[in-house]
């Protein structure tokens, strides 16, 4: 049991949280309703074990479900990543746009769209060092007509909403031999899944940015993604 774990209620969404975090317990007090739920949709946690050297302390850690978001001793911007998720948790796809699972990292004013799982397995450390900027979030929306991809306010701040322009999506694997196929392999990424009207809207809007957007393929493993995004074109 989390010392903090309560449901946010937002329009009519109900999300259940839990975490060790006072500050955003206390931050989210407000749009707490009286709700039962008996999964945990978000947890943050920000004081994880101190015992031991200094070197094996475990990292705070975001979660979606059991999904790692992200590891990292950053607890603002795993805080700001759980905001994030909120909002985007909490509202509807913004008509014109596709929304995707998928981990935004800033670079310059652009963005790089990388695999939830993947990036959870590297060094945030590392990515600050390289310039390279996350923002914890597991889902983004993109709007097809100038591939500029928007993240999500953090919930109950006056921070806002980001946006930049798509360099690049990596996708794990081998580059499929047709669009079609490729379409076939990314459209499990459509955080709305391609079913009903919306669901026919959303995979329309996917084609159109997988026709556009420049894409790059890498293996699965940590390597393999630090040499794409180290990589001025990735």
């Amino acid at each position: 049991m989390w010392p903090h774990s309560f449901v946010v209620g937002i329009g009519d969404t109900a999300i259940c949280v839990g975490t060790d975090d006072a500050v955003v317990a206390s931050l989210l007090e407000p749009w707490v309703v009286d709700v039962d739920a008996t999964l945990t949709d978000l947890v943050l946690a920000v004081h994880p074990d101190q015992s031991g050297d200094a070197s094996t302390r475990p990292l705070g850690v975001l979660r979606r479900g059991s999904a790692v978001i992200a590891r990292s001793m950053d607890h603002d911007a795993l805080r700001d990543g759980l905001l994030r998720c909120l909002s985007t948790l909490g509202g509807p796809e913004t008509p014109g746009r596709v929304r995707v699972r998928a981990v935004p990292v800033r670079r310059d004013d652009g963005c790089v769209l990388v695999p939830q799982r993947a990036l959870a397995d590297l060094s945030h450390r590392w990515l600050v060092a390289h310039a390279l900027d996350p923002v914890f979030v597991d889902e983004v929306e993109i709007d097809p007509t100038d591939l500029t991809v928007h993240i999500a306010r953090p919930w109950g701040t006056d921070a806002p909403a980001l946006h930049g322009r798509l360099d690049c999506w990596i996708l794990p694997g081998a580059e499929p031999a047709s669009t079609g196929l490729l379409v076939r392999d990314v459209a499990h990424l459509l955080a709305q899944p391609p079913v009903a009207d919306v669901g026919s809207r959303a995979l329309g809007h996917l084609v159109e940015v997988v026709r556009q957007a420049p894409l790059r393929f890498v293996g699965t493993d940590g390597a393999a993604l630090r040499d794409a995004l180290s990589a001025r074109n990735g």
